[in-house]
């Protein structure tokens, strides 16, 4: 069963968000937690670059921290362009690897300051070695057999709103999951290394 609704906002107002060691350009993204007061904690992830932890909270039944850094995550990509760049520099091995990692897991790669249709209209310029520009039929073919061969959601982010959205994507599925009846079978740390708040 799941938590009672009352108990609700004390533990959803209380996770902590982690950010991966190795994130950059995220200055958007920490002045939005810190304006909101969300705390976070910058901890070395298995993969993506954005989960949350909820922390041990014994009067509401949360008897030790619970990570989720394996059940749902947020990749973050700084653009098209750094999308093009994965995808070109290795053949788009490294980033097929992450997806891989993560099976199981909810996974959104959310792609900063472009929208849909610039894919589509083929509007970005990247210079890679030879090559001039990545084919916009080639760019959406790839996004969407990503989408589709390893069950990810490709998200299109004003980068103001980063924040916004990894906050609120991360409570509301808690929220779900409380009132479902929350799997406390978690992993209390995370595995390769070691993240409470109003809107």
């Amino acid at each position: 069963t799941g938590v009672q609704t009352c108990a609700l906002p004390i533990l959803l107002d209380s996770i902590i968000i982690l950010m991966d060691t190795r994130e950059q350009k995220n200055a958007q993204i920490i002045k939005y937690c810190d304006d909101k007061k969300i705390k976070y904690q910058s901890k070395k992830l298995d993969f993506a670059d954005y989960s949350f932890k909820l922390p041990k909270n014994e009067k509401a039944g949360i008897l030790r921290d619970l990570y989720f850094d394996k059940q749902i995550v947020i990749e973050k990509k700084n653009g098209l362009m750094e999308l093009i760049g994965n995808l070109c520099e290795d053949g788009g091995a490294r980033l097929k690897s992450e997806f891989i990692r993560s099976a199981g897991s909810k996974f959104y790669l959310m792609i900063e300051n472009a929208l849909y249709e610039d894919i589509v209209n083929g509007n970005y310029e990247i210079t890679h070695g030879n090559k001039s520009k990545y084919l916009a039929k080639s760019l959406l073919g790839r996004i969407k057999t990503f989408e589709a061969r390893h069950d990810i959601n490709v998200v299109f982010m004003n980068s103001l709103y980063s924040g916004n959205f990894i906050y609120h994507t991360f409570r509301y599925w808690l929220r779900e999951q409380l009132l479902k009846g929350i799997d406390y079978d978690i992993p209390t740390e995370l595995p390769m290394s070691e993240l409470p708040a109003p809107e």
